[in-house]
């Protein structure tokens, strides 16, 4: 069941809006949403993605004005900043858009003859976007994993979704008719390490789910390691920590806090 949550104007310390929030079942259900369409969206030809993603841009691009000040009023970001924002998203699906006809394999020499590589999607791609420039970083995660074929599940920040929930509902107007996917699938607040489904995850700083870290990023459920897919948290710029298979979250989680504890810089 879902709960709700209040957004706060920082400038005026008022409500604005409220958000529901997911719960486990419903971030499954959206994981295996991700998950069904993934088959269709690898498929999509690589000169049709990036088509798409252009198409996307494109979007965006024209509600600049309706994301800056979105962006104002959630984050209490300057104007001139906030268009920057959007106007950086927009940049980057173009930029990344340049990458589907691009993503080539290597040949390898070997003895009696060659080895060839091919680069494949994941499959469901996990991004958690801080509080901080929530629309960029958003686009930072989304972009490329798109381009590269997969799909993907994206956890706003709890303080200053709304954003990236206005991106999501821009991306479901980008609509092949033949290939019956979007450019984007979904962006729900969620619990990301639950779903077995879940084959890499993104995690920036700022996220706080149920109240603690700990949870958000390392809830005790089905899935409490990386498991298969692989893992990076970015803290900020500066703090980046790559987690290998296998490593316990909860393991992962208490070590980065001790540093930071340590080394608050």
């Amino acid at each position: 069941m879902s709960t709700t949550l209040g957004i706060i104007n920082p400038s005026t310390e008022k409500e604005i809006t409220s958000i529901n929030l997911a719960s486990i079942e419903e971030t499954d259900a959206a994981i295996d949403k991700a998950a069904k369409v993934a088959p269709a969206w690898k498929k999509v030809t690589p000169a049709d993605r990036a088509r798409l993603l252009r198409r996307f841009a494109d979007v965006v691009d024209s509600h600049n004005e309706e994301l800056a000040q979105l962006e104002v009023a959630n984050s209490g970001h300057t104007i001139s900043n906030a268009r920057w924002e959007a106007g950086n998203v927009r940049d980057v699906l173009n930029y990344y858009s340049g990458a589907p006809e691009r993503h080539s394999g290597k040949q390898i020499p070997v003895a009696g003859g060659i080895d060839l590589t091919f680069y494949e999607p994941l499959g469901v791609v996990g991004i958690i976007v801080p509080w901080n420039f929530p629309m960029p970083i958003a686009g930072w995660g989304f972009a490329p994993a798109l381009a590269a074929g997969n799909t993907v599940v994206l956890k706003p920040a709890t303080l200053t979704p709304l954003t990236a929930i206005r991106l999501a509902e821009l991306g479901l107007q980008v609509h092949d008719a033949d290939a019956h996917v979007g450019a984007a699938e979904a962006l729900v607040e969620i619990r990301l390490v639950d779903a077995e489904h879940r084959r890499a995850v993104g995690v920036d700083e700022g996220l706080r789910v149920d109240g603690t870290p700990e949870r958000a990023l390392a809830h005790e459920g089905r899935r409490g390691t990386v498991g298969e897919g692989p893992g990076r948290a970015g803290r900020g710029g500066d703090r980046e920590t790559l987690v290998s298979r296998g490593r316990h979250l909860g393991g992962v989680v208490h070590d980065v806090l001790a540093v930071e504890e340590h080394d608050p810089r």
